[in-house]
């Protein structure tokens, strides 16, 4: 997996450079950011370089305030003299540098664009990592090899008819991201009110004729739940096969 470097030059009001580190880190690439990764009391410009020169890409959000930030700059040039893959993030309507004209740039409307995430992921190469929606309540999970897109809460239930708005609501957030192109591993985290997945599942099943794959939060030897890129169930082929073959052989067996 390849390691990134996201530069900010410590200036990102957007918040759009440390949400690219933690969907990232999750989907398992290294990610070295200066606000995080930047030993105490080291030489700054020392440290910048050593982690510009050692990465495979630097995203460059683009901002007027990185912009005008002199480490910003200062790892963009060095990257670019080392001849590092650079991707610009323009997160407002700043003007894209003049000499990044050249360069593809993604687009990325606020920390909730998981068009503008998939996109960048699939630019990384990335494009085999699961992507999951987190409908289990709890967005504060952490993620192994797994990319999450989106983190949905999930309302308190009290009677049958929010159980169903609630259930609808979930289903029309999720629908987007199974309408992807075909191959793709998209999937969600249930959410933790058994209820509630119930309802969403059978919304799924009768609004698109897809089902995502399951994910589930499971314990590892910290002691720690996480959501994990190898844990899941294909509700599509293992589950909904298997009812649809096991309804043929009843009607089968009480036709004789």
């Amino acid at each position: 997996m390849d390691s990134i470097v996201i530069v900010t030059g410590g200036q990102d009001e957007s918040g759009i450079g440390e949400w690219l580190r933690t969907r990232l880190l999750g989907a398992g690439y290294q990610v070295w950011v200066d606000k995080y990764d930047l030993p105490s009391g080291d030489i700054i410009a020392l440290e910048l370089e050593k982690a510009i020169l050692e990465c495979d890409q630097v995203l460059f959000v683009v901002n007027q305030a990185t912009r005008d930030s002199r480490l910003a700059i200062f790892q963009v040039d060095l990257a670019m003299s080392a001849k590092v893959k650079i991707t610009p993030i323009i997160t407002d309507s700043t003007e894209l540098p003049t000499r990044f004209t050249t360069r593809k740039p993604v687009v990325m409307e606020g920390t909730d664009d998981w068009q503008a995430l998939h996109r960048l992921v699939n630019d990384l190469g990335g494009a085999a990592i699961p992507r999951v929606v987190n409908l289990s309540g709890h967005p504060e999970l952490p993620a192994q090899a797994v990319l999450v897109l989106a983190d949905i809460p999930v309302p308190f239930v009290s009677d049958a008819a929010s159980l169903t708005h609630i259930a609808i609501d979930l289903g029309r957030r999720v629908i987007p991201y199974l309408t992807w192109e075909t191959g793709l591993d998209v999937g969600i985290v249930s959410p933790g009110y058994a209820p509630v997945a119930v309802a969403l599942f059978a919304y799924l099943a009768s609004r698109v004729n897809q089902l995502p794959r399951l994910f589930w939060p499971h314990r590892v030897p910290t002691g720690q739940f996480q959501i994990s890129g190898d844990a899941s169930v294909d509700l599509q082929r293992h589950l909904r096969a298997a009812g649809v073959e096991d309804r043929l052989v009843a009607s089968s067996t009480n036709a004789v």
